[in-house]
């Protein structure tokens, strides 16, 4: 009767090495999420501050018919934009719509709130927040892909899996 205790045994030590390996990449999340917490609130005042110095110049460049200042200043405030604090993807996403793109192909897929993603053929596969900017998502064959989604969200592309290879980007509807 040794046998059957031995793989009980087994199968009790490898479900807490699967659960031990999901809280250390939860907590990976974590510290990831906090980590970008701490920079976009660090950085959030340095630039606020330039953006006033920035709109101030502007004024005064106006006021005194400098032309090309103005402009160049224009430009300025044009390409710097606040770090924004991070986004909270999973609330972002929540019951959006995307297309679905790869050469060739423009389709549209749909974020549901239980975690399921909706493609426009009919086929439902899941997503998971994977990271502060990226979702792993699984099809129906068992296909799982990472996809990294810009700064704001409002775009994406696979960095790994069989998507990657495919050249899957996407953008919100």
């Amino acid at each position: 009767m040794k046998f059957p205790s031995t793989i009980f045994t087994a199968f009790i030590l490898s479900t807490s090495l699967v659960r031990a390996e999901s809280l250390f990449e939860r907590d990976l999340i974590a510290a990831r999420e906090q980590h970008d917490k701490a920079i976009a609130s660090a950085i959030d005042p340095i630039n606020r501050r330039y953006q006033t110095t920035l709109e101030q110049l502007l004024r005064k460049a106006t006021q005194a018919n400098d032309l090309d200042a103005a402009l160049k200043i224009q430009n300025e405030l044009k390409i710097t934009r606040p770090v924004a604090s991070p986004i909270d993807l999973r609330t972002t996403l929540e019951g959006t719509e995307w297309t679905w793109e790869r050469p060739g192909v423009s389709e549209w897929v749909k974020f549901n709130k239980d975690g399921t993603l909706l493609h426009k053929i009919g086929w439902t596969g899941t997503w998971k927040i994977a990271g502060p900017r990226s979702v792993t998502i699984t099809t129906p064959n068992n296909t799982t892909s990472v996809l990294e989604f810009n700064e704001n969200a409002t775009a994406y592309k696979a960095i790994s899996g069989k998507h990657e290879k495919d050249g899957l980007t996407g953008k919100k509807k």
